[in-house]
């Protein structure tokens, strides 16, 4: 699962971290072709965005502050470990 982590906030609202994120994940569905789609987060200080692509394009959750929001951080990691193939 790729992630973009920053060490400065402001850096959420940015393109080019998001474009980053986008190249990781178009290298591992060209990689790999038997995947549909990849899931991955960014990371900016204590922002936190899940994201999914697929080969069509990319989706973002609504940025959460991780330091605000530890029940949704958790949520979202427990999630990515129990996560199976399906």
């Amino acid at each position: 699962m790729p992630g973009e982590l920053k060490s400065n906030p402001n850096a959420d609202k940015r393109n080019d971290t998001w474009l980053d994120l986008a190249r990781y994940a178009r290298h591992v569905l060209t990689a790999q072709d038997t995947h549909q789609f990849v899931l991955g987060f960014t990371l900016c200080e204590s922002i936190m965005r899940l994201w999914e692509f697929d080969r069509l394009g990319g989706i973002a959750s609504p940025p959460f502050d991780i330091n605000k929001e530890g029940l949704q951080f958790v949520s979202a990691i427990l999630g990515y470990l129990w996560m199976n193939k399906e």
